[in-house]
């Protein structure tokens, strides 16, 4: 087998990933797949074989990036300085490194949302090694399956907006939600969304040392806000992400571009003048409830209320504390058999890169902001946190209210050999927490014993093992 040193974007040639900076034991040899969507701008993203199986994963997802910038100058250099002197990396990062740094540090621990397992250099590029999806992005899933069910677009829905506010929630903002930076993931018994493409996420704190007074867009013509557009990255907040979710939710919903879509043709001159009109009534939704009554999926007028919010030019109307996110979700949930339990996002974790030839341990990263807006009348006494940690692998949190239940998937263990999705059943029972494993599951112990009913979690948490996997269970 020849490991080729410079990249090339065809199928069936084998680079090393030699140096990760992040985590040096995800250092093996990969073999390209396939290419996953079209070259983008920042570069191209490859399905790949790891050789080594590193972590027990076979096959993963390889960014390559275009900007060809210097590992440690312009990247790692940054980020321990910003970790030392606690100050925003974004102010010390080139613009040509800062979608990459965003794209390779983020640590948004929540179901929807990808996370990179390692980054570094690849045969002569700076490359992100991330989990695979199987499936397609929002645009082609949608495009490819006209039939699906309504039931099915309003859990895309829900899942789009509960995931979105719980990073606002975690102080972060996206920038460009669209159905392409969206993933529908069909491994389960039921489609889910994955949240990808992080190169413009940011803190909303530091918005301003960011883009300061920019008139430059930020995000993805038809699914940019209307200040955005007006006014530049500047103004970029909750709001304008929002307002993407909105044009997003309305692509699940009709199958069809809101902007580009309904106006036959897309000029910028015939754009301009649509956000232009905005500026006449800045409280006026850009879809109208009495019109929007006849098509196909919006026949409930919640649904239509809830999406006029998302689409409201006025940004005030937009803001977090108004919860446009939650209503959304919460009125796909109440016209279809969809119930989706709030998923929520920890602060982002500070980056802990290895430098060469001195390694630095930087400090824990400060954080620049504490939401107060609450999302959710829940006591605390009503909801359970199960803390998950794969040894070796990633944290994940599952979320259960009082009287309810909720699972640890596959996705989150993907190590274990098995085809289902759902592996184990959490039940929270005024303050009691039971644990229930899949009949047929190999290798199933609790706390070192043989299991195979439902056990009582302790409140010092306990251990599970699946198929040679140990998994430490914290309650909170």
């Amino acid at each position: 087998m020849s490991v080729r040193t410079n990249w090339t974007a065809r199928q069936g040639l084998t680079f090393s990933f030699a140096d990760p900076i992040n985590d040096a034991s995800w250092k093996t040899n990969i073999t390209t797949i396939k290419q996953l969507g079209a070259p983008g701008l920042e570069g191209d993203v490859w399905h790949v074989e790891l050789e080594d199986a590193p972590h027990r994963i076979t096959e993963s997802a390889v960014k390559v990036f275009k900007a060809n910038f210097d590992m440690q100058t312009e990247c790692l250099d940054p980020i321990n300085e910003a970790e030392t002197d606690d100050i925003p990396v974004t102010e010390l990062l080139p613009p040509h490194a800062r979608s990459f740094v965003a794209e390779a540090t983020a640590s948004i621990e929540n179901e929807y949302f990808i996370r990179p397992y390692a980054f570094g250099r690849m045969a002569n590029r700076n490359a992100i090694l991330m989990p695979v999806i199987k499936g397609d992005n929002l645009s082609d899933y949608i495009r490819s399956n006209p039939d699906i069910s309504a039931d099915t677009r309003y859990r895309l829905c829900s899942e789009l907006c509960r995931a979105i506010d719980a990073l606002h929630e975690a102080g972060q903002l996206h920038n460009d939600i669209k159905p392409d930076n969206i993933m529908v993931d069909t491994s389960g018994s039921q489609p889910t969304i994955r949240i990808i493409d992080m190169g413009f996420l940011c803190n909303a704190a530091d918005v301003k040392s960011i883009h300061g007074g920019s008139r430059k867009h930020l995000g993805t013509p038809g699914y940019m806000s209307p200040e955005i557009r007006g006014w530049g990255a500047g103004t970029a907040s909750e709001a304008s992400d929002t307002w993407s979710v909105g044009c997003t939710v309305f692509y699940i919903l009709t199958s069809l571009e809101l902007v580009t879509g309904v106006l036959d043709k897309k000029s910028e001159d015939s754009q301009n003048a649509l956000y232009d009109s905005f500026r006449e009534n800045m409280d006026e939704p850009m879809i109208s409830i009495e019109r929007m009554a006849r098509v196909p999926g919006f026949e409930q007028p919640e649904i239509t209320e809830a999406l006029s919010v998302l689409l409201t030019p006025n940004m005030k109307i937009r803001r977090r504390k108004n919860q446009p996110l939650l209503k959304m979700a919460e009125a796909c949930e109440g016209v279809s058999s969809v119930k989706i339990l709030p998923s929520p996002v920890a602060k982002p974790a500070a980056p802990t890169p290895v430098e060469e030839p001195t390694p630095k341990t930087p400090k824990k990263r400060k954080l620049t902001r504490k939401p107060s807006a609450k999302t959710s009348t829940t006591s605390s006494e009503d909801v359970m946190k199960v803390i998950v940690r794969p040894v070796g692998g990633m944290k994940q949190i599952i979320v259960i209210k009082n009287g309810d239940e909720s699972y640890l998937r596959h996705q989150h263990v993907p190590e274990v050999d098995t085809s289902h999705s759902k592996l184990i059943r959490f039940a929270f029972d005024e303050t009691e927490v039971y644990a229930l494993p899949r009949e047929g599951l190999p290798g199933l112990k609790f706390n070192e014993e043989d299991w195979a009913g439902s056990v009582l979690v302790p409140k010092e948490g306990a251990t599970i093992e699946i198929d040679g996997i140990q998994i430490q269970l914290e309650l909170r």
